[in-house]
């Protein structure tokens, strides 16, 4: 089999010739550890470069599947006086604010600037009018977006890495008006919510269209709900509110034959009922620190969703022995590969504080571990 079929039959519920694996990404300051850590192990073959960008790490490590963070949609620019926006209301410090309204503290990560979502700045209908009027959902598809990937997704999958693309959908929605006013307003003007989401997800539908158009098979809709340890909305919200136009995107990927799965970090389990329900083919992260217990997932809902992930990378990747991360491996495989239906990775991205040789101990392990028949002991 090759990296494709591998991919779709795990996510069709099915057991492939062997397991196989996906990343989201890899950090810069990682990246560029690593680089230097295995420069004299790489091989010409190894090297993956083009106007895709730089893939060589995930092609040495023999990673099947990563995330491509590019979408064929081209947002209006908006008709917005941005110096005229106070951002001094929102404290002392570096504040940055997006064409989708949201609000970033700038600080200093590693010695690098890192810009982290603070808070929405449309609180309020009035701004959320403003911003619509002046161009906030308006749209068009990049064709031109099209046609290069028709041409590079096959490329990159030849050389045995599938891409898939991934954006965020009712995130960006409720990072705009920030989490306090999102649970306002989904109490006290329902409709109001419905409007912005609909027209959010007309763009989604039609962007949904052209990475089909492209070739692509594998779609993640991408909408951070969960804290560790609790969602960050009733489980009962997503099914009435969300599931409907979850469902809409995925019946226009799978009418084309595009399997789709959803990632969110932390303690998404509550929300399984209604993934399901519109039609995911997979579940990704499964954040351990979370709470998010691989067996138990599997002996749950193994035979209706495709888990991926659920490797810790703030402890064990990060601060973890040759030996535990072993054993971790060893452990995720036996009880999440049999009879398919399970696709291997870390739970996020491979993060600064990891270091490389503990990614190469995690993939050689996984690698020798990964084929059908299931037949070592932990």
């Amino acid at each position: 089999m090759n990296v494709r079929e591998r991919i779709l039959k795990a996510l069709e519920l099915e057991q492939p010739d062997q397991v196989p694996s996906f990343f989201e990404g890899m950090m810069n300051i990682f990246w560029s550890k690593f680089l230097t850590t295995y420069e004299d192990e790489i091989s010409e073959n190894d090297i993956l470069i083009g106007v895709f960008g730089d893939l060589t790490p995930y092609k040495y490590l023999k990673v099947d599947s990563v995330w491509l963070h590019q979408f064929p949609i081209k947002m209006s620019k908006l008709s917005i006086d941005f110096n005229k926006i106070d951002l001094s209301q929102y404290g002392i410090g570096n504040f940055s604010i997006d064409r989708w309204g949201l609000i970033h503290k700038i600080t200093q990560v590693m010695g690098r600037p890192f810009g982290f979502y603070y808070t929405g700045y449309l609180d309020s209908e009035e701004k959320w009018k403003e911003w619509i009027n002046a161009g906030y959902f308006e749209y068009e598809i990049d064709n031109e977006w099209i046609r290069k990937w028709e041409k590079l997704y096959k490329e990159v999958l030849n050389a045995g890495i599938m891409l898939i693309p991934v954006d965020t959908t009712w995130e960006k929605i409720r990072e705009a008006m920030g989490m306090a006013k999102w649970a306002h307003f989904t109490r006290k003007n329902i409709d109001f919510i419905k409007l912005l989401l609909n027209k959010l997800y007309k763009i989604y539908e039609d962007a949904a269209k052209a990475v089909i158009d492209a070739g692509f098979d594998v779609i993640t809709w991408a909408d951070d709900a969960a804290y560790k340890e609790r969602t960050m909305i009733n489980p009962k919200q997503l099914e009435e509110l969300i599931v409907p136009y979850y469902s809409r995107l995925n019946n226009i990927c799978h009418e084309k034959g595009v399997l789709t799965f959803y990632h969110s970090d932390g303690y998404t389990e509550p929300f399984f009922n209604g993934l399901i329900k519109s039609g995911f083919n997979g579940v990704q992260s499964l954040e351990p620190a979370a709470g998010m217990d691989l067996k138990y997932l599997k002996e749950k809902y193994g035979n209706k969703i495709c888990l991926i992930g659920n490797i810790d990378v703030s402890r064990l990747l990060s601060f973890g022995t040759k030996e535990e991360i072993i054993q971790e491996v060893k452990r995720e495989i036996y009880y999440a590969a049999p009879g398919g239906g399970y696709i291997f990775g870390p739970c996020t991205d491979i993060i600064d504080s990891i270091q490389p040789e503990n990614v190469k101990i995690m993939m050689n392990t996984f690698q020798k571990f990964n084929k059908y028949p299931i037949n070592f002991k932990i």
